[in-house]
């Protein structure tokens, strides 16, 4: 059996199976730049609890998880990763970037952008990325992600720029006042989650106008952060692979088109279709 391990800064999914059938598992977020190792085991184990043993064990397992660019965090994963599956378990471990360009464009070249809690994007060739955009993380990037437009929603919160009727919804979401918000987000150990739980009510109340020109200015700063990327390109098709992405389709697509691009795949999950890329 494959597992195919996808792990955001909000969850971590893993679908096992083979070409005949497969199924879902979840848990808690990952990502190596938030959790120490321990976290990290504790997290996979309790999407894999049993042992892998058996006729029916994993052979391979493939990981594509944020923050894994990195050789050094990739490495730290691997660990935590074979002390559920020791050898001769085939592990592989990739960023996330990489696991949404297969997904998406499988054997074609293509621009492949994240959105989701956090963002990132890359000029995928059919085999591997070739450029990539410089990721500064949630404080200070992740353009057009949950993170960012919870941010822009957080930042007029405070301002009192936002219609008051709003102030309850937040507060409920956050679970503390605003006289205390601040304080309570620069000592969250989850800042980007908890931030990036803000985007909903932009996205729910999208064409409020308090909220539309938030959503522009997100996705806006997103295409000019990674505007280096495609800019080389007369006919390029756009991927894009995240929860954001999917409930702001229409608004992306808008702004793929001024940009004279076409829209190709977009998904919330690539799971399925990472699962077949690796079982095809």
């Amino acid at each position: 059996m494959v597992a195919i391990i996808e792990a955001g800064g909000t969850k971590t999914e893993a679908r096992i199976g083979s070409p005949s059938g497969s199924f879902l598992r979840a848990g808690a977020g990952i990502n190596p730049y938030f959790q120490s190792d321990k976290e990290i085991r504790e997290r996979l184990h309790s999407i894999f609890p049993e042992e892998n043993t058996g006729p029916d064990s994993i052979t391979h397992a493939y990981y594509y998880g944020a923050g894994c660019s990195h050789p050094d965090q990739a490495t730290r994963v691997l660990s935590c990763l074979r002390s559920i599956f020791p050898e001769p378990v085939v592990v592989e471990v990739r960023s996330d970037l990489t696991g949404a360009a297969r997904a998406v464009c499988r054997n074609s070249k293509g621009f492949v952008g994240i959105l989701g809690t956090g963002s990132n994007a890359c000029i995928f060739d059919g085999v591997s990325i070739q450029s990539q955009m410089v990721s500064f993380g949630f404080w200070l990037g992740d353009e057009g992600s949950g993170g960012y437009l919870g941010k822009l929603i957080f930042k007029d919160w405070l301002r009192d720029n936002l219609p008051s009727e709003f102030n309850h919804m937040l507060e409920h979401i956050l679970q503390y006042p605003k006289e205390v918000a601040l304080e309570r987000v620069y000592s969250d150990p989850n800042p980007n989650r908890t931030i990036a739980s803000l985007a909903r009510v932009a996205i729910e109340n999208k064409n409020h106008p308090a909220f539309s020109p938030i959503i522009e200015k997100s996705l806006r700063d997103y295409f000019e952060e990674t505007e280096h990327l495609y800019k080389p390109f007369d006919n390029l098709l756009f991927h894009f692979v995240g929860s954001v992405a999917w409930h702001l389709s229409e608004e992306i697509t808008r702004q793929v088109s001024e940009r004279g691009f076409q829209t190709g795949t977009i998904v919330s999950n690539p799971s399925d279709l990472l699962f077949h890329y690796h079982t095809s």
